[in-house]
């Protein structure tokens, strides 16, 4: 009994820390959210009567000069919303740079690597004052939204991976996971066959297709609430119910993870060498939308 209860400490202490970390992790993703809302509010209100006039008539406004993709402020928006998407790369410079690494949890540097990603093409629309007359400009905003989508798919993808402060974990690793996980169940529950009912919930389709992989989860989950709904009555402890219901979900998403681990590395790596590709080119674009606009002698300050 001690040695249950010394094991329930330190998995409460886990959980609770996992807890505090994903509190963290919203708290710095809801900043980010009120920020990019204050931003694009900002903007709005800076320039919303002249970018709803229609272009022919565009000329005769009073801030034309102004906002312009060439005047002053439009101009000034597209340079700082290119060193602000650049800036996008140094989540890649921290997985390799020791310095970085001690800056901040790589999971901070991928919710901030999301916020640049997708206020990147709302501000460069704000720099083209919503016109699409420049056949570089437009494909490179084009490339920009096409990097982003793929991004946010990756994102995703990167919550079924197993991973660990960045790094994927080994089979191995998930499969003793899994284990332990099962013998804590049978222990919470108090119950073999609860527990053995609550096993059957882990189960997964096979064969194993992508899309199986991505509805499989929230159908288990809406089975596992159903469950729990049945044993109720038999708990009468919310504290233990709650710890039932965790400890099964974690077992649901582990046993996925250790059915489709091949299929889920294969396939992130080849996504990973493809949004890397797209950033790649759209860099490119960047680089050649600066060159001529300079060499045509749109230029800001200087």
């Amino acid at each position: 009994m001690r040695r249950y209860t010394g094991e329930r400490q330190v998995a409460a202490r886990d959980d609770d820390q996992a807890a505090a970390g994903r509190r963290r992790r919203v708290s710095g993703g809801v900043w980010l959210a009120l920020l990019g809302t204050a931003l694009f509010a900002g903007l709005l209100w800076v320039g919303g009567d002249y970018y709803t006039v229609p272009v022919a008539e565009r000329d005769e406004h009073a801030l034309h000069r102004l906002l312009r993709p060439s005047g002053l402020w439009g101009h000034g928006i597209g340079v700082v919303a290119t060193l602000f998407m650049l800036s996008n790369f140094l989540y890649s410079m921290r997985k390799r740079l020791g310095l970085l690494k001690r800056a901040a949890p790589i999971r901070r540097w991928l919710t901030f690597h999301m916020f640049v990603g997708v206020m990147s093409p709302v501000v460069i629309a704000f720099h083209a004052a919503f016109l699409f007359r420049n056949l570089l400009a437009v494909w490179t905003w084009v490339a920009l939204f096409i990097v982003v989508s793929t991004g946010v798919f990756g994102r995703f993808l990167y919550g079924l991976i197993p991973s660990a402060q960045g790094k994927l974990l080994a089979l191995t690793t998930l499969e003793e996971r899994f284990a332990e996980g099962r013998v804590r169940l049978e222990r919470v529950t108090g119950s073999p066959a609860r527990a053995a009912e609550l096993m059957d919930l882990c189960q997964v389709p096979r064969p194993l297709t992508l899309g199986k992989m991505i509805l499989h989860v929230p159908r288990r989950r809406r089975a596992l609430s159903r469950f729990m709904h049945y044993i109720e009555p038999e708990v009468n402890d919310p504290r233990a119910l709650a710890d039932i219901s965790a400890q099964a979900r974690a077992l649901i998403l582990l046993k996925l993870q250790v059915a489709a681990y091949r299929e889920l590395k294969g396939f992130f790596r080849l996504w990973l060498a493809l949004h890397v590709s797209l950033a790649s080119f759209m860099v490119l674009l960047i680089t050649a939308h600066v060159g001529l606009s300079i060499y045509l002698g749109f230029r800001w300050l200087w």
